[in-house]
């Protein structure tokens, strides 16, 4: 993609959405994969990691999921997600 068309799809997606994608099991396997053993992470291999391109009402509940997490670890770092956390893999 050009650099305007990528600004325009990148207008489309939350913030919030993205970093319940790339933090999901899905995204973790994916990039495991895509590294091949390798530790290094690059920027190729998170530029591999296919995300949906959804409209923003499609994205609404991956963004609450994350707005909960965010909210309980500004509360306690400690916060137990993994509840929130297996609802966002179920989603991705």
């Amino acid at each position: 993609f050009s650099r305007k068309e990528m600004i325009k799809l990148s207008s489309g997606i939350n913030l919030r959405y993205l970093l319940g994608v790339l933090n999901s099991k899905y995204a973790s396997v994916l990039l495991t994969n895509l590294r091949a053993g390798d530790y290094h992470i690059y920027p190729v291999h998170i530029r591999n990691i296919p995300i949906p391109n959804v409209p923003k009402n499609q994205q609404k509940p991956l963004v609450i999921l994350v707005d909960q997490i965010l909210s309980s670890k500004k509360s306690d770092l400690q916060a137990n997600t993994s509840a929130l956390e297996s609802k966002i893999d179920k989603l991705v």
